[in-house]
């Protein structure tokens, strides 16, 4: 799941310009994606930029992320 804001709740901030999606929290939740990557949260160095969740990954890829996924089948 590729999306530009992150989820609700979960590495994302409390103000209204850098909170997350409810309906991103619904969906990692229901389908339970391998991995999620998002933007728009500028990190810093008290922030994280991978978490879990779910049994997902979440990747913040703010900047830039380099990353080699395998795939099933």
């Amino acid at each position: 799941l590729v999306a530009h804001s992150p989820m609700w709740g979960y590495m994302d901030r409390p103000d209204n310009t850098h909170q997350g999606f409810r309906a991103i929290r619904w969906l990692i939740r229901f389908f339970k994606p391998k991995y999620f990557f998002h933007g728009h949260i500028h990190i810093d160095s008290t922030e994280q930029r991978y978490g879990e969740i779910y049994g997902t990954k979440v990747i913040n890829s703010t900047g830039a992320v380099s990353m080699e996924l395998e795939f099933d089948g």
